[in-house]
């Protein structure tokens, strides 16, 4: 179903809001799929604002981050409470705006958010 969205080909979205809802069994959450899903949901090149909000996937695909998104200025990740992996978002080069919270999985911060 996600991939029918073809977000890729919306050129004229700026802002993209992606929120999962808490459901029932939050428990019984297959990862994997969860991942699958925000996959085909990737969004076209000139995005300038993103969020993502309780996403129930363990790692983010590996476009959330990539430096092609060259436009991105603002990025907001919350509530992804079984996220234990941040995405590399060092690779954003007009990123002035990061806001990350409740993400209780993740233990360590590394270089993933510095910019080389």
């Amino acid at each position: 179903e996600a991939w029918k969205a073809r977000m890729v080909d919306k050129k004229y979205m700026s802002d993209l809001c992606l929120e999962w809802s808490s459901g029932e069994d939050s428990d019984m959450i297959d990862s994997q799929m969860e991942k699958d899903i925000l996959a085909k949901l990737e969004s076209h090149k000139d995005l300038k604002k993103l969020r993502i909000r309780g996403y129930r996937g363990t790692m983010f695909p590996d476009w959330v981050g990539q430096s092609f998104y060259h436009n991105m200025t603002e990025l907001v990740l919350s509530g992804c409470g079984n996220c234990w992996v941040l995405p590399s978002l060092g690779q954003l080069p007009s990123l002035k705006r990061l806001d990350i919270s409740d993400f209780d999985k993740v233990k360590r911060i590394g270089g993933e958010l510095v910019r080389s």
